[in-house]
């Protein structure tokens, strides 16, 4: 179980995630951008990172290439893959850049490595710069540099009248990175240094901010969201409450005081039993039943064994409890062998109906298994009761 409030953030990358093929960090010669149509190559089945090394997208374009339009082929794939549709894409790009700002204030040259690849001593300290105090105002990160709004502090609609009302003009930051500022950068665009009380620094926008501005679709996003301020913040409560639990499984799963009690579908909700529980009378008819169908102990077990092993680790989603493997893709799997599978569930749905039990197909399943384990120890001479609770 995690607590409600979103996953536990980890100080280490964990060892079992498959990042993709390529040997060359973003920013190294030889990393390719993964979405190339004219090289007829596609975003590689699970990945959605656009590069080896970002966490979501190039926010300078795609492989670096300041177009937006492509940019925003590349968000809508990414955060497809994240299971994000338009409007929670829009939303978190827009919530996420009403705050804070971009760090690239200085020759990039000058930031060490990363830290997982520092001297020992250095791990855990992040990367070291040798541009002049290293932090403050000096703080090189991504290597864009600025806010996105005038008021980078401040919860407001400001982000959208700075993306939708001004005319862009594409520049370099001191880090050499691609952005985008205001023709002019007039004052009503200017934004307060963060760490220099009382000058004023122009914003910025990134290439993949850009994408929201030119893109038709996500256009008409942007404009709704400035229009009403409440629906924007309801799309953006949502939008990021699933980015910080999609990954936690079923809402079981939650502790503390922040569960919602909105059950969301993203979160795989399983309907409470009603009715009455089955008692050992029944389990026995229901073990007849199924035991006389004329699914053979193969059957039995392979559905048995095939629904359970649907269960992902990584986002607690599938397994047994609710039959996972009833529903696309998994029912289709070449592995789970979808036309005797397809058999095996049709005969469980019919035993389901003829009992008029109050059981579920889930349940059925597991039974099932049960029975073919007992009719094979029986056929091995073994008398084997499993248990069902």
């Amino acid at each position: 179980a995690t607590e409600g409030g979103g996953r536990a953030d980890v100080w280490e990358p964990e060892k079992d995630v498959y990042w993709g093929t390529e040997e060359q960090w973003v920013g190294d010669e030889g990393n390719e951008t993964r979405i190339q149509p004219d090289k007829q190559m596609a975003l590689e089945e699970p990945l959605a990172a656009i590069q080896m090394g970002l966490i979501y997208v190039n926010p300078e374009g795609p492989g670096g290439v300041p177009e937006a339009l492509q940019s925003a082929r590349d968000i809508r794939e990414t955060f497809a893959r994240m299971g994000m549709n338009d409007v929670e894409t829009a939303a978190l790009t827009a919530g996420g850049h009403t705050f804070g700002k971009a760090h690239g204030n200085g020759d990039a040259s000058k930031v060490g490595i990363s830290p997982e690849g520092a001297d020992i001593a250095q791990q855990g300290l992040g990367w070291v710069s040798g541009h002049e105090s290293g932090m403050g105002d000096h703080t090189i990160t991504s290597g864009i540099e600025g806010a996105w709004t005038p008021t980078p502090i401040t919860w407001d609609m400001t982000y959208f009248d700075m993306l939708l009302d001004h005319e862009y003009e594409l520049v370099r930051s001191p880090a050499g990175a691609k952005q985008w500022q205001p023709v002019g950068n007039p004052d009503e665009t200017l934004a307060p240094a963060a760490h220099t009380p009382g000058k004023r620094v122009p914003t910025m926008m990134t290439t993949a901010d850009m994408a929201f501005k030119v893109d038709p679709e996500y256009r008409k996003i942007m404009e709704a969201f400035r229009a009403d301020p409440a629906y924007f913040g309801d799309q953006f409560a949502r939008a990021w409450f699933k980015l910080c639990h999609r990954d936690m499984g079923p809402k079981i799963r939650y502790q503390g005081p922040e569960v919602p009690a909105e059950d969301l579908i993203w979160q795989d909700p399983i309907p409470a039993q009603t009715g009455a529980t089955i008692g050992d009378a029944d389990i026995k008819g229901l073990k007849d039943r199924i035991a006389s169908s004329g699914l053979s102990v193969a059957d039995l077990v392979r559905t048995a064994w095939a629904s359970a092993a649907t269960y992902r680790g990584s986002d607690h989603r599938g397994g047994a409890n609710g039959a996972r493997i009833r529903l696309e893709p998994q029912r289709s799997w070449e592995v789970n062998e979808p036309e005797k599978l397809a058999r095996v569930l049709k005969t469980y749905e019919d035993i389901k109906a003829a009992s008029g039990l109050n059981v579920s197909i889930a349940d059925l399943i597991v039974l099932g298994g049960s029975v073919g384990i007992e009719q094979a120890a029986k056929a091995a001479g073994h008398a084997v009761e499993v248990a069902f609770t």
